[in-house]
């Protein structure tokens, strides 16, 4: 198990590889870089599935993210510091759904 725990980044950081490359691709997205998506693995993917970022619009994840800071903080966790919302949220705006 904790194996797989360490290799969440690596998953991370090769599923944003390959979503900015080939047809499935769109041009206009923002790119986080891999250190964002490997961020969002190591601190959401402790307590549940990752989420697809399209599941959301770009309007909506802050909300998202607000809600599981509180999650967080009812079950004893460390909820995130601002600095690591910033990097989760730009990560999951720029893969939002486009509404």
């Amino acid at each position: 198990m904790a194996a797989l725990k360490r290799l969440w980044p690596l998953a991370a950081a090769l599923a944003l590889g390959l979503a900015r490359s080939g047809p499935w691709a769109a041009a206009a997205r923002p790119s986080p870089g891999p250190a964002e998506a490997a961020l969002f693995a190591r601190r959401c993917g402790v307590c549940h599935p990752l989420p697809n970022p399209g599941l959301h619009t770009a309007q909506e994840w802050p909300r998202v993210l607000e809600r599981m800071q509180m999650r967080m903080r009812m079950l004893g966790r460390p909820p995130l510091s601002d600095e690591e919302t910033a990097d989760i949220l730009a990560y999951l705006q720029a893969y939002a759904s486009p509404g």
